[in-house]
């Protein structure tokens, strides 16, 4: 039971670091769409990593609680950013593996599929194109899975 447990909290610990991630992707895609409509951007980060410098020396040198408290402030953002990328990079090799795993498997049915689609080769309805889609995406997967593996590892 023990196991079954610790396994429960580690697919919710996935699953809540993986909405962290498309939040904080939706996050920073707003504020890059957010970020043409303003005017003197350029001028505006120079202006904030010029304050950073400055209290982090301020800080540097008088090492007061509430000086420390200020830069803590002024240094949220880039603490910010710096945690999601801390988080998201581990996280996203994953995902990318398993994702590209995906796609190289399913890669052949899909372009048969396409094929068929296009040049109505066959008379097949959607239903069954579904079925073996799904039927030889996994016999790929199983059966070329040390070379799918190899591949994937290459890759990412």
């Amino acid at each position: 039971m023990k196991g079954i447990k610790n396994e429960i909290y580690s697919i919710i610990i996935i699953l809540l670091t993986n909405i962290l991630i498309v939040a904080m992707s939706i996050l920073i895609m707003f504020l890059i769409n957010y970020s043409s409509k303003v005017d003197y951007l350029f001028f505006k980060f120079l202006i904030y990593i010029l304050i950073c410098v400055i209290t982090f020396q301020i800080n540097k040198r008088y090492k007061k609680l509430f000086v420390d408290i200020i830069a803590n402030i002024i240094y949220l953002p880039i603490t910010i950013l710096a945690f999601f990328i801390l988080i998201a990079l581990p996280i996203l090799s994953v995902q990318m593996s398993i994702i590209l795993y995906l796609v190289f498997s399913f890669l052949a049915p899909m372009t048969a599929y396409r094929i068929d689609e296009y040049f109505q080769l066959t008379v097949l309805n959607f239903e069954t194109w579904v079925y073996i889609i799904i039927t030889l995406g996994i016999m790929i997967a199983f059966s070329f899975h040390k070379y799918l593996k190899f591949l994937v590892d290459k890759i990412v």
